[in-house]
Order: structure tokens, then C-alpha cells, then sequence
């Protein structure tokens, strides 16, 4: 009778360990976090995610010729850096600014708005913020513009 003896070579050991951790990150990546069923989008992890304390700010009464100061301030609530990549209006009596620089996470900025209305009326003025975390309207607005003084 010969004397058989069981040989693993240095591949079947890498084999098995390249299959552990496959499987690993197969089990890894259904895993549930919070809903069931939900899957562990691992994009996810690093997005930004904006926040904003409002969306809607109420000027109250203003004159014509006069201005309006007001901020609205946001939070990143997600894990990657925060870009703001425009902030529009197509009211012709708005001025926009907002950061140019990243927002790190849990970091916070404004997008502020300087209203100068030319003509009388309620107004209703929609602000769009364009980020790498999507596309978030705002909405500012007046109960009434006056010309002169106001009641």
C-alpha cells in the first residue's frame, strides 16, 4: 500500500482567502442598515447631503427703493464635501451670494439674499441652489412692497 500524503500548495491558500473576502464583501454589501431589505449603497457613505434650517423667509412689509437683508443657512449633514455650484433667480430685484469653497462635513454656510424691489405688490421670489448634494429651491417672500411708506 502507498503512502498517500495531502499537499495544499501556496494557490489553494490564496484561493481560499480571495474567496473568504469575496464573500465577505458580498454579505458586506446586502447588509441592513436601519429598513429591512434596505442594501448598503456604499456611494452613499460619502455623499454630501444639504440641509437647510429654512426654505421659506418671510420679508414682511418693504419700501420700494429700500432693501431686504436675509440668509439662508444650510448644514452638511452628509460625510463628503459640500459643493454649491450656483445659486439663481430670475427676479432682476434679487442679488445672491454663497460660499465658493467646499463645506467639510458637519460644516455649515448661507446663501444670502439682498431683495430691492422696484415695483409694488406681494412678491414671491424662488432662489434655486445647485450643489453636488442636488437641486434645492428656496422661496423668499414679501407681504407687501410699497411705493413711499408703508402701512
Amino acid at each position: 500500500m502507498k503512502n498517500v500524503q495531502n499537499h495544499t500548495s501556496p494557490f489553494s491558500f490564496l484561493f481560499t482567502k480571495i474567496t473568504a473576502i469575496g464573500l465577505f464583501i458580498l454579505i458586506a454589501s446586502t447588509y441592513s442598515f436601519g429598513q429591512k431589505g434596505q442594501a448598503l449603497n456604499f456611494t452613499e457613505i460619502s455623499d454630501p447631503k444639504i440641509s437647510f434650517d429654512q426654505v421659506l423667509i418671510h420679508t414682511g412689509q418693504i419700501v420700494t427703493g429700500s432693501s431686504s437683508y436675509d440668509s439662508f443657512t444650510f448644514k452638511n449633514d452628509g460625510f463628503g464635501k459640500l459643493v454649491i455650484h450656483d445659486v439663481l433667480s430670475k427676479n432682476p430685484d434679487v442679488q445672491l451670494a454663497f460660499p465658493s469653497n467646499p463645506i467639510s462635513k458637519n460644516g455649515v454656510g448661507s446663501i444670502d439674499v439682498i431683495f430691492s424691489p422696484q415695483s409694488t405688490g406681494k412678491v414671491e421670489v424662488r432662489v434655486m441652489v445647485f450643489s453636488n448634494a442636488g437641486v434645492i429651491p428656496l422661496t423668499l417672500r414679501a407681504t407687501g412692497v410699497y411705493g413711499g411708506y408703508t402701512n
